[in-house]
């Protein structure tokens, strides 16, 4: 069978010109586009421009569209609740969907004991709201957060967030309170040892070093934690979270996982943490959970969230519509099994991957965990550089992916993605590997 050709004229073309020059005359330049993708309409695993070209989207899009664009079971949806109710915030009444959404969440969250959540207009506020709920609780100005996390982009979030600096330049970020860690890159070290002869000096540092010189663990209120830095798709190590949960436990501080990138499926499991095995304090939620439309969900241990009325509220968190799309997102992944084929599917591009990496000497180091799947650009000469001009050669081959920090190129599809959708997005990427190893 004759694959359809995706491309029809280079992207873009004269109708998504004419949006860009738009944009360009009206839009904020602290917008960041790595290519000049128009999107018109979106189905499946494709997302379409104005001229009629399709992308495989293997990029950021993916990351907040787990079912696929256009599923017809969260369209259908989103289309009868906003027959019935558009819009009601939460400070002033109550919501069927809402109570109906949070009940389903708080759920998921590993313990055995009495929970309870919020929900919010996206993933920065539910961890601006776990800041202020852990401050509140334990009456602690300090937090621990890790280098290289990304929280989020609005300034209480910022502040424990350090995976660009282009994200906190100029912006006078307030971190007196923060203590930022090693996070446990065992990919690249920060303490310079190999994985195989790790003593978890990462643990110790902030031990030994951190709470005892740097701020008092009697001070800290919460210890922030990407199970996976998003930005480059590194997973802290099983006897890390182990190691960080019994110390955390000995102070009595909580511990807030964010989940806003890898939850809800990605990592071929409902949450990325669920391999730990272990109680969690608190959880933040948001890019898979909606569709792609705007939600959040802070969930935590009903003891830390004894905060009085009016300590945070969020006009727009709970949508009533946005309330149904994740309803319905929720109901589509249990019913089409689709934890399961982002784990099936993500070994079978992570294999390609490392058979790639092994003859390449442009990009190294396949990883992944579910969809959540990166390759670094290893290239002596410029590999930021370089990274950029493999994204875009992809995209000018129909395939979307995604940029992390100095030089990772990362691979989030829908959930839904199929077999020949994965070898397909990996013969493009072989490709265009090869177009830019035959320049350099």
């Amino acid at each position: 069978m004759v694959t359809p050709k995706l491309i029809k004229t280079i992207p873009p073309g004269e109708k998504g010109i004419k949006v860009i020059r738009r944009s360009n005359e009206v839009s904020s330049p602290s917008l960041w586009r790595p290519y000049p993708l128009v999107v018109f309409r979106g189905e499946g695993c494709y997302v379409e421009d104005p001229d009629g070209n399709r992308f495989l989207d293997f990029g950021v899009g993916a990351w907040t569209v787990g079912v696929g664009y256009g599923h017809s079971t969260v369209v259908e949806a989103l289309k009868a609740q906003a027959e019935r109710l558009v819009h009601h915030p939460q400070d002033y009444g109550y919501t069927e969907s809402y109570v109906e959404l949070l009940d389903r969440l708080v759920k998921m969250l590993p313990g055995r004991f009495r929970k309870r959540g919020l929900l919010t207009a996206c993933g920065s506020e539910a961890v601006e709201a776990a800041l202020k709920m852990v401050r509140w609780h334990t009456r602690k100005p300090k937090v621990v957060a890790f280098i290289g996390s990304g929280h989020g982009s609005t300034l209480g979030a910022l502040s424990i967030s350090s995976r660009r600096s282009v994200e906190r330049r100029h912006f006078q970020v307030s971190t007196h309170d923060v203590v930022l860690a090693p996070y446990p890159n065992c990919l690249r070290c920060p303490f310079g040892r190999e994985a195989d002869g790790c003593d978890l000096e990462c643990l110790r540092f902030l031990e030994e070093y951190l709470l005892k010189y740097v701020t008092p663990p009697e001070d800290v209120a919460a210890v922030f934690i990407e199970p996976i830095q998003t930005e480059t798709c590194i997973q802290a190590p099983d006897r890390f979270v182990k190691g960080l949960k019994s110390l955390s436990d000995g102070y009595g501080i909580p511990i807030v996982v964010d989940e806003c990138w890898v939850g809800i499926g990605r990592t071929g499991r409902w949450l990325a943490a669920e391999r730990w095995n272990l109680e969690l304090d608190a959880m933040c939620l948001s890019r898979g959970l909606a569709s792609g439309l705007p939600l959040g969900a802070l969930l935590s241990r009903e003891s830390l969230m004894d905060w009085e009325a009016g300590c945070h509220t969020s006009p727009y968190g709970g949508n009533p519509v946005s309330c149904a799309a994740a309803l319905a997102t929720l109901d589509v992944m249990e019913e089409e099994h689709l934890v399961g084929n982002a784990s099936t599917q993500g070994l079978r591009l992570l294999r390609m991957l490392k058979d790639l990496c092994e003859s390449s000497e442009v990009v190294g180091n396949a990883r992944g965990y579910g969809l959540a799947v990166a390759v670094d650009v290893v290239s002596s000469k410029s590999p930021r550089r370089v990274a950029r001009d493999l994204v875009l050669t992809c995209f000018r081959r129909g395939l979307i992916l995604s940029l992390g920090g100095d030089s990772t190129v990362r691979f989030t599809p829908t959930l839904r993605v199929s077999r020949e959708e994965i070898e397909r997005a990996y013969e493009i990427f072989e490709e265009s590997v090869r177009d830019v190893e035959s320049v350099l």
